[in-house]
This record gives C-alpha cells, structure tokens and sequence, in this order.
C-alpha cells in the first residue's frame, strides 16, 4: 500500500508511473476474467484552471470482461484518457467544489492517500456498467436485434419455439374488448 501526500504531489508538479496486475486489487480482480493481467498507470500533479490542486490519473492496458449480452469473454482496451481528480481539503471544499465542476472527481485529501484505493477506483469507474461486445457474429447480438426490429414494426419476431410474451397479452386484450 502506497500512502500519498496528494495535495504535497500536487503542489509539486510531481509525476509518476507504474505498472500493477489487477489481483492487487480485490474489487477489480473480482470485475476482470485474468486477475493476473497488468495494466499501466501514470499520476501527474498540478492545478487545474481555477488554481485548484489536482492528480491526473491516466491507465492503459487491455483487459478480458464477460460480455453481458452472450456472456462469451470479450476484450476491453482501457482508453488512456487522463482522468482529473480535484484534492479537496476540507469537508466543506470537498462540497463547494462538487457542486461547482462537472469535469473532475473530488477527494477528500486532508491526510495522505492510499494510491491502490485511488487507482482501483478509477479502474472501476473506467469500466462500463454493462459490457457488451461489439462482435457482429455474437447470437444473442443477432436475436436481440432482430426482436428490435420486429418490435419496430410492432410485432415482435419470437425465437423459435419460445412464445413473445407481449403478443400473448395483446391477444388477450383483443379478445376481452367488446366489438
């Protein structure tokens, strides 16, 4: 565990780069298929525009995810896109600054930070809610699809041998109006 002097790191200008596997990280291990993949990271301090101290946080690498849709392991490249995140020193900063800045995070550094916990939380947040893969040939890709598009024109294609739930009720609706 690295303890960091963040607003100190800030102040500085300090920059700093590494590399970690993902089992170091329990809640990241439990979200990726090979916990035993290593991604990059770099931290970079400054101030943003207003004066205000903060950490750049950029991670690289690719990782495997279940693909939410077919549940077939699907690649993941983390984007390198630097993630701002303002040092708040107080409680009540902490507060006027949330409310004021839509582009960056905001942490409480009133003591120093645990770095893992920083650069965990900031991998989880890169990661979609619910990934889903981009895979043309994916099955379920194509059955959703074509239920889309058949809800489009208003009567959605069952799969075969399994009813349309929404059709059956339409039925009984007919049926129970009056002519």
């Amino acid at each position: 565990m690295t303890r960091l002097d963040a607003r100190r790191f800030a102040a500085d200008g300090h920059d700093m780069s590494g590399v970690v596997q993902l089992s170091a990280w329990p809640r990241a291990a439990e979200s990726v298929i090979d916990p035993s993949v290593a991604i990059g990271y770099r931290v970079s301090g400054g101030a943003d525009a207003a004066g205000r101290p903060r950490l750049q946080v950029e991670l690289t690498g690719t990782v495997d995810v279940v693909c939410q849709r077919c549940l077939q392991p699907m690649r993941l490249a983390l984007q390198g896109e630097a993630t701002n995140v303002l040092l708040a020193s107080n409680q009540q900063q902490l507060e006027a600054w949330d409310s004021e800045v839509e582009d960056a995070e905001v942490v409480l550094a009133d003591e120093p930070l645990d770095l893992d916990e920083l650069l965990e939380d900031e991998f989880l947040l890169s990661l979609p809610f619910s990934p889903m893969c981009d895979d043309p040939g994916c099955p379920k890709r194509k059955q959703i699809e074509a239920t889309d598009a058949g809800a489009s024109r208003g009567n959605a294609a069952p799969e075969a041998g399994i009813e349309n739930p929404f059709a059956a009720l339409r039925g009984k609706l007919r049926s129970t109006q009056p002519d």
